[in-house]
């Protein structure tokens, strides 16, 4: 069944100063709307770690700073990896020389079957040695995997790093996400789709952003008599940093 025209607002009740007694019907209908809250944080945030051991040559982007996708952000020693790739190159060359001459001394009948099996494997040996020292030689160059920011560095210049230590975390705060714990019996009125209106109040100037509900936790938390509900905001002006807490309505409940 469709419902229109209904508002559903989640916000924080505060009861003034001499509410009489008359007036506690509508403090429990205010009450029953709940009064949670919500909390924004970005849609995608990951630490970066290092794929190769080597030492760190330069960083590119501070604590703060802005890139786009594919940016470099951290420089790691390459001379050694640039050297294994000069050989993988060479003995990849060599390997496939030597495999057309095989082939073509086994449609002559000079060399056996077994032999060009062997230099089939020398030849897919190499490549493989190739493609592994061209990956190691660009892993030295940590790249932006997409626009964002500097969330904080965690080497230093001219430190020793190892595979896997992590190096930068950045998160991507042109989307975030609010997720709020709506009252168990607000279900049937929470849709994946409906629009959503969150105030900030705690900045400079109040600021009201929408958004839209991406998904919504299937189960209850029999504690809380709530559940978890997800929404995209966009930020593409990057008016709002992920951390804030806001109040939320749903101004349109859609589904059948």
């Amino acid at each position: 069944m469709r419902m229109c025209g209904l508002t559903l607002i989640f916000s924080v009740f505060m009861a003034l100063p001499g509410t009489s007694q008359e007036h506690a019907p509508a403090t429990r209908d205010t009450a029953e709307r709940s009064t949670i809250s919500v909390v924004l944080f970005p849609k995608r945030e990951a630490v970066l770690s290092s794929q190769v051991s080597a030492t760190v040559v330069s960083i590119l982007k501070e604590k703060g700073e802005a890139f786009k996708a594919g940016a470099p952000l951290i420089e790691l020693d390459a001379t050694l990896f640039k050297a294994r790739k000069k050989k993988a190159e060479v003995d990849h060359e060599a390997a496939q020389a030597e495999l057309a001459a095989t082939d073509k001394l086994y449609q002559d009948r000079s060399k056996s079957l077994v032999q060009l099996m062997h230099a089939r494997r020398e030849a897919a040996q190499a490549e493989m040695n190739l493609t592994l020292a061209t990956h190691a030689l660009e892993s030295c160059t940590i790249r932006a995997p997409y626009d964002g920011s500097v969330r904080k560095t965690m080497v230093e210049e001219h430190e020793l790093v190892q595979q896997g230590q992590d190096l930068i975390e950045i998160v991507d705060d042109t989307r975030l996400r609010a997720k709020f714990l709506a009252p168990a019996n607000a279900r049937e009125q929470i849709r994946i789709g409906a629009t959503v209106k969150i105030q900030l109040d705690q900045r400079p100037a109040p600021l009201s952003l929408e958004g839209t509900i991406t998904h919504i936790d299937r189960e209850d938390d029999p504690a809380s008599g709530t559940f978890e509900v997800y929404a995209e905001v966009a930020n593409q002006e990057g008016l709002v940093k992920s951390g804030l807490i806001g109040r939320l309505a749903i101004a349109d409940l859609a589904g059948e």
